[in-house]
């Protein structure tokens, strides 16, 4: 590998796991905040008891991993794992922002809805996100980026729960929730643009 080229590897390894970290992140805070509110707050616009809401809530999260692990994986063969990536943390700034607004309005529909994109969201990225490692980090490297990526998304993961509860209850909280979510998707957007750009691997395979 040139110079240059080492140089922006060492750039775009920290932004990959700067970004996902950020939308594991968001994703815990919002499902921990709704979760919140159910329990103290009578978040709940249907006539369904919390624990069956708190049930469909894991559903929508985990399901789009069930569903979308294989598909996801060949996406990320056949097209740009660095393009793939861009796209789904610019999703995750649509979907963020849409969950403030459904914890704003108090509509419980609607951060049901943003969970299952955010679980959508977080299945197609998977693959790519370990994907690129090799090209990002090289075989010298590679352990540590895994090591890297696992470790800052479990972080990210107690974070979330642990502050979404938090900021949920508290009033001011709330309002920084709201606002500080979106604003951090969009951080993730920004890092995810300085990561490398990395061809497709097989773009003739077959979805």
């Amino acid at each position: 590998m040139a110079l240059g080229q080492a140089q922006k590897a060492d750039f775009s390894l920290p932004a990959l796991v700067f970004a996902q970290a950020l939308s594991t992140f968001n994703h815990s805070l919002l499902r921990s905040g709704m979760l919140a509110l159910l329990t103290f707050r009578g978040l709940n616009t249907f006539s369904l008891g919390n624990e069956a809401l708190i049930a469909i809530s894991t559903v929508v999260i985990v399901l789009p991993y069930v569903l979308l692990s294989l598909p996801a994986g060949r996406l990320a063969d056949r097209y740009s794992k660095t393009a793939l990536m861009r796209t789904m943390m610019g999703l995750d700034v649509l979907i963020v922002s849409a969950g403030a607004i459904g914890f704003a309005t108090g509509n419980t529909l609607l951060i049901l809805v943003v969970l299952l994109f955010a679980g959508i969201q977080a299945a197609l990225l998977g693959p790519a996100k370990f994907a690129i490692l090799p090209e990002l980090a090289g075989e010298n490297r590679l352990l540590d980026a895994n090591g890297w990526m696992s470790a800052t998304g479990t972080v990210a993961v107690m974070l979330g729960l642990t502050l979404g509860s938090f900021l949920a209850l508290d009033s001011a909280g709330f309002w920084l929730m709201l606002f500080g979510a979106p604003a951090l998707a969009a951080l993730g957007w920004f890092a995810s643009q300085r990561i490398e750009e990395v061809g497709p691997k097989a773009p003739a395979l077959s979805l």
